[in-house]
């Protein structure tokens, strides 16, 4: 399978991802409620784990665009 195959399901992922993760951190600014503390934190390891995949993912991509590399 190649890599195209994986960003099709990693890439609505990240977005998922991403999105819970600015959601969460405006509840905190709002409330203080610890249940969102916990999936602010939680859903931060998730998306470090998710955002290195893509990156992963795209290095054929990043090295043709930022290094020239063919």
């Amino acid at each position: 399978m190649g890599a195209d195959r994986y960003l099709k399901y990693v890439n609505p992922v990240l977005f998922l991802v991403l999105l819970i993760q600015v959601v969460t951190g405006v509840a905190m600014a709002l409330f203080e409620w610890e249940a969102v503390h916990e999936l602010h934190e939680t859903n931060g390891f998730i998306l470090i784990a998710v955002a290195a995949t893509h990156i992963t993912l795209n290095r054929g991509w990043i090295g043709r665009m930022y290094f020239g590399k063919k």
